[in-house]
């Protein structure tokens, strides 16, 4: 069986289980190359909740700055209300002139080791939203190129997916998997020493 469709079943295995997220990460693998990642529920009228953080060097305090209203000035914030959703960006795309002279950039960006990042913000329901963000702390964050045509279409699967997952978990999705954050990490450690060898 093809990895990646292996993979695939593994996610739709994990819904409303608290190793959907992790698995999710596993998933989207395939087509970014990164060293750290964060999942965040967006809900209309509440602050963001974080769902899983793999990384390396950011804390849960600079985790909860964000989440306490750094995130009102993310510029992928900002894309998600202005309703830019179901694509790759990347933060070079979003990031408005003077970004790395701004407050949240030296306040708060600058704390989480992020040199750059992609995000995905997937529309679940009219009042939630998941963001998956991609970061890197030594080199920017890739597409993998033989990949870039087909994650449209995967991007379609794992937002019915996610929807499956949101409608079935339910408050039981409200607290981070975090002893499934080891795992996500080893891989995008792996990532980044095949990303080495290919170069």
């Amino acid at each position: 069986m093809d990895i990646q469709l292996a993979r695939l079943t593994t996610v739709i295995d994990a819904v409303a289980t608290r190793h959907f997220y992790p698995h999710l990460l596993a998933y989207l693998e395939r087509f970014f190359a990164f060293d750290n990642a964060i999942v965040y529920a967006f809900e209309q009228d509440r602050p963001p909740r974080c769902l899983l953080k793999a990384e390396k060097e950011n804390s849960d305090r600079v985790n909860a700055l964000y989440q306490q209203g750094a995130y009102l000035q993310d510029p992928f914030y900002h894309a998600l209300n202005d309703g830019r959703q179901g694509d790759v960006f990347t933060l070079r795309q979003l990031a408005p002139r003077g970004f790395y002279h701004s407050d949240y950039y030296r306040n708060f960006y600058r704390k989480t080791g992020w040199r750059d990042e992609a995000g995905v913000v997937l529309q679940l329901t009219p009042q939630r939203r998941l963001g998956v963000f991609f970061g890197a702390s030594q080199r920017t964050v890739a597409l993998r190129q033989p990949q870039q045509e087909t994650l449209r279409d995967a991007l379609m699967l794992v937002r019915s997916v996610a929807r499956l997952h949101c409608d079935t978990a339910g408050e039981a999705d409200a607290a981070p998997a975090a002893p499934c954050d080891r795992g996500a990490a080893a891989r995008a450690m792996l990532t980044r020493a095949s990303v080495k060898l290919s170069i």
